[in-house]
């Protein structure tokens, strides 16, 4: 869904945006919540402030805006299934992916096709007049606050398409006051983006498996031949797994290119605790957590991603070596069988299908 087909998308629901509207959705998409974040605290205060005061009228509770992003609807809030705390964490990483220029670009093209409910000339005066002011973030205009009373919160669609997860850790967080989760599954389907995107939103302890492979002098064929035997759970369990009572704790990263362990990283425990990787929900492990998730991708998009992401030598490895080794694991460790939630890397395309 590009910025042209969210625009249009927006006219229809909304018929009286002015410039003004117009603008602001171009530089939500482009900028995102960037210029105007707080500190956690004070988000939610506000936030908490503007649903007391925004009646439940319910309706979607995402409509995306371009850039990676969507607004979350506050009248939607009551039946969302998220915590006001959830939702003040995802603004502070609802940052813009768009390009403010291009997008401006794109509304007054389409004013002058005449699909837009203002006139290219019209666009343009506020356009040249927003330009002089240095093309700061905008309000919406009177017409549009009277007529469909926004009250939102941005959010990235990354986030959006995968709010059951979001819905199932704040429903246990309400039961116990603390959630672990895993988040297993296939080589670059997403998992550290997610686990770093949760650590934001939630404040949580964030431990990544790639800390935790298995150390040079323990590859013996032997211990790769066990399914998940080229992670060191052990290690993983007694460093960071079994502190489960609030005392600080530290642990080393294990750094793969120089084969040795770092320096300690001390942890104060929060009550959200998410491990992110493959082999998280190895059987000696899993009974740890509250909340286990599965990240699935094509072999296509798996295979592309590699490619970009660590060249051709890697590729030929992973493709080789890494991937197989990964698939044995879930296979014969029954990992997707044990697991409560199940993403993809298609989600947020498959999200955007309903708005076209």
């Amino acid at each position: 869904m590009n910025f042209r087909e969210t625009v249009l998308w927006h006219v229809g629901r909304y018929p009286r945006m002015t410039a003004q509207d117009l603008v602001k959705l171009a530089y939500q998409s482009a900028c995102g919540s960037g210029h105007m974040l707080p500190s956690r605290e004070e988000a939610l205060r506000r936030l908490e402030e503007e649903i007391a005061a925004t009646p439940q009228t319910g309706g979607e509770l995402f409509t995306p805006i371009g850039g990676g992003l969507c607004r979350l609807n506050l009248a939607a809030f009551a039946q969302s299934g998220l915590r006001a705390a959830t939702v003040a964490g995802i603004f502070l990483c609802a940052e813009g992916s768009g390009n403010l220029e291009e997008n401006l670009s794109v509304i007054r093209d389409m004013a002058g096709e005449g699909v837009l409910p203002v006139s290219r000339g019209d666009l343009e005066a506020y356009l040249d007049d927003y330009r002089a002011r240095g093309c700061p973030p905008v309000s919406h205009s009177d017409i549009y606050r009277s007529l469909y009373a926004p009250a939102y919160r941005l959010a990235p669609l990354s986030l959006a398409s995968r709010i059951r997860l979001l819905q199932a850790m704040d429903r246990i967080i309400a039961e116990k006051g603390t959630v672990r989760v895993a988040i297993d599954g296939m080589s670059a389907s997403g998992k550290t983006t997610l686990g770093e995107q949760l650590r934001i939103v939630y404040g949580a302890n964030l431990f990544h498996m790639d800390d935790f492979f298995l150390p040079l002098e323990r590859k013996t064929p032997e211990r790769l031949a066990e399914s998940g035997g080229n992670v060191d759970y052990e290690r993983f369990y007694e460093e960071v797994a079994r502190h489960e009572n609030g005392e600080e704790f530290e642990y080393r990263p294990y750094e793969c290119g120089t084969w040795r362990l770092l320096d300690p990283v001390r942890v104060t425990p929060n009550p959200v605790f998410i491990t992110e990787g493959a082999y998280s929900l190895h059987p000696t492990l899993r009974s740890g957590y509250d909340l286990k998730v599965f990240f699935g991708i094509d072999p296509q998009t798996q295979s592309a991603r590699i490619m970009k992401r660590n060249g051709p030598e890697k590729h030929k490895r992973f493709i080789g070596e890494w991937i197989p080794m990964e698939n044995r694991y879930i296979a014969d460790c029954g990992v997707k069988e044990i697991c409560d939630v199940f993403l993809s890397a298609s989600d947020e395309a498959e999200f955007l299908e309903k708005f076209r």
